[in-house]
């Protein structure tokens, strides 16, 4: 709202492996903080729902032998912060805050919504063959964090275990 700006930043992350004879492969990683908001909590109070920070790891690997659009970085942030409740900003005054919470509000998800919210969108991308999406929230009213991960091969069509796809 105040169109104030301020760095944010994200943890990327490129992997090459060539092997003699073979097509490289790249795989690369970004880690984005968001914003949910319960959805239950939501639900069941008259006025207020509790949220969440929470740390959403995207990894992809490219197809075999192709190179990586130019702007990868963009499509990761693009997924994660279309598919969280809100995304976090490096600087908030009331009005920015009330847009954020309100979005927020308006937009509530569970770690698990999150997670194939954004596996969907790398599903669409053409230059995606593999993707691994975790997120993680620091619980603001449990005791406990919340975690969902997906790991899907598109060229086996089906969900693979975590330890088909390790990059970071």
């Amino acid at each position: 709202m105040t169109g104030l700006f301020g760095l944010n930043h994200s943890l990327a992350s490129i992997t090459v492996t060539w092997e003699a004879g073979k097509s490289p492969i790249i795989k690369v990683g970004l880690n984005i903080q968001i914003t949910t908001l319960c959805p239950c909590s939501k639900e069941i109070s008259e006025y207020s729902a509790h949220n969440q920070r929470g740390m959403l790891r995207i990894q992809v690997q490219g197809n075999p032998g192709e190179l990586l659009p130019s702007d990868w970085k963009e499509n990761l942030l693009d997924a994660a912060e279309s598919n969280a409740s809100s995304c976090l900003h490096p600087v908030l005054k009331r009005p920015d805050e009330k847009q954020v919470t309100e979005r927020a509000y308006e937009n509530p998800r569970f770690v698990e919504d999150v997670v194939r919210l954004v596996a969907a969108d790398l599903y669409e991308k053409h230059w995606v063959s593999k993707f691994k999406v975790d997120c993680s929230n620091e619980e603001s009213i449990h005791q406990h964090d919340a975690i969902a991960r997906i790991v899907y091969d598109k060229s086996r069509g089906h969900e693979c275990a975590d330890d088909y796809f390790t990059l970071i």
